[in-house]
């Protein structure tokens, strides 16, 4: 009986160890997952650092600051013709530049083609007028716009054609908009 009792132990010993291996792989795995669910919160943070948006509005005077990340961008949270969009501030960008793929999301009206100098070179970009433009409290209407069919990301380059109606002040790593109205 006992060789019998050992034959039986012995052979489900190599699935007993098979098992115990799985269970630690799927542990490890699931582990792996809830630290990937846990940092992509800090690593979305650390791009974007303004996902709450510091807004203030005292005797008609409208402001926004935005806090640089860690790469010295200025990423925000805003919204074009009341859709959320992820905004990248580029002062050397004469008018806003949306993704091709936005533009019907975003209920864009593609207006006629037009060569635009870029850090890239020269591209042809559809011109568009974008009803509203907003970040926090500050709105501004009728913004000339691109929509950019070389650009694969989903950041929105939040360039002058809305940037000039603004004061801009740039200190320390802030940059404050300020809308007189």
């Amino acid at each position: 009986m006992y060789r019998h009792l050992n034959s039986k132990i012995s052979k489900s010993g190599p699935y007993m160890r098979k098992t115990g291996l799985r269970m630690i792989l799927l542990g490890w795995l699931a582990l792996m997952g809830l630290l990937v669910i846990l940092f992509s919160d800090v690593l979305e943070k650390r791009y974007n650092p303004n996902q709450a948006v510091d807004a203030a509005q005292q005797a008609g005077i409208r402001t926004v600051s935005l806090r640089q990340n860690r790469m010295g961008h200025y990423v925000v949270g805003g919204k074009i013709n009341m859709h959320a969009v992820d905004f990248l501030v580029d002062t050397g960008a004469t008018t806003v530049s949306i993704p091709k793929h936005m533009a019907s999301r975003l209920s864009l009206r593609e207006g006629p083609s037009r060569l635009y100098s870029t850090a890239n070179g020269s591209i042809w970009i559809r011109e568009t007028v974008l009803d509203n433009v907003q970040i926090g409290n500050i709105t501004v209407h009728d913004v000339r716009a691109g929509i950019n069919p070389h650009t694969r990301d989903d950041k929105v380059l939040l360039g002058m054609s809305f940037l000039k109606t603004l004061e801009l002040r740039q200190k320390d790593g802030i940059l404050t908009l300020i809308q007189q109205q």
